[in-house]
């Protein structure tokens, strides 16, 4: 039997006369280099590390020769351990010495592409910056030139102008949530709204500071929404303690802002003759 067995050693000894000493023992084998673990103690190598999504059998390296290749573990982590290849995406460290896992093996954020690498590694690796599209940009300032919210030190980009600059008060012209104040740009169904009270704010039936006020009656006020949201310039819908909406979808190939819900439990649905699906959405 060989110490990759899971089963156990068990030895018995027999007992002998009315007072012999008898003795039952069993004695686990250790698991070698690459199998399943759950401690250092189950180990032949007496290290248990977690790789992936398991815990494995591993051992010390310094760089990846010293790994055992016929075990499944090609390469040496930077935590120090020998390792299966790691997933694609995959980061370790934090800073300017963060890496990434690229074709199955880690290697530092700075020698890759900030175009591709920044969402995974940040900018700090690249000298610092915004992640966009193009890679790592430094912030603009208010009145420069820009295409994307993400390359503003604002973090507004203005569509009408395509410059830089400050987010909007309420009842100022808007085309995306990132323009106001209040996250909430009110062009339900056209490319130009005002910007809006925020959402998920408390408000009154009729109110001109919020396209749609749910739940509100005469006698009580409602949480403020939206009529129509999109995943691009107007993503942002209501959350209160209570109670979440998301952008998803319609059947009519539009966006709105749904109310999540627990079909599994009583919930009561806040806009009026919606009920609770088993999709998880109020509707």
């Amino acid at each position: 039997m060989t110490k990759r067995a899971l089963g156990a050693w068990v030895g018995v000894c027999l007992v002998v006369g009315l007072g012999g000493a008898g003795c039952t023992s069993e004695t686990r084998p250790l698991f070698e280099l690459g199998d399943t673990c759950n401690g250092d103690a189950q180990c032949a190598s007496g290290r248990c590390e977690w790789a992936g999504s398991r815990r494995l059998c591993t051992m010390d390296c310094l760089d990846t020769s010293e790994c055992p290749l016929e075990a499944g573990l090609t390469q040496c982590r930077p935590e120090g351990f020998c390792a299966p290849p790691c997933s694609d995406g995959e980061t370790f460290g934090t800073g300017a010495s963060q890496q990434l896992c690229v074709a199955g093996a880690f290697a530092p954020c700075a020698d890759q592409d900030p175009a591709t690498a920044c969402r995974a590694c940040g900018c700090e690796p690249f000298g610092g910056g915004m992640c966009t599209s193009a890679g790592c940009e430094l912030p603009r300032a208010d009145g420069e030139d820009c295409v994307a919210d993400a390359q503003c030190a604002s973090h507004a980009c203005y569509r009408d102008t395509s410059t830089c600059g400050p987010p909007r008060a309420m009842g100022e012209p808007c085309v995306a949530d990132a323009e106001c104040e209040t996250g909430n740009c009110g062009a339900d169904g056209g490319s130009m709204g005002v910007c809006n009270q925020p959402l998920g704010s408390s408000c009154t039936r009729g109110t001109t500071t919020c396209s749609l006020c749910v739940g509100a009656t005469t006698l009580s006020d409602g949480i403020c929404s939206r009529r129509r949201c999109d995943p691009t310039d107007r993503p942002n819908c209501p959350r209160t303690d209570r109670r979440s909406w998301e952008c998803s979808r319609t059947v009519d190939g539009d966006y709105r802002c749904f109310e999540r819900c627990n079909p599994d439990a009583s919930y009561f649905c806040l806009a009026d003759f919606d009920l609770c699906h088993p999709d998880g959405y109020c509707y």
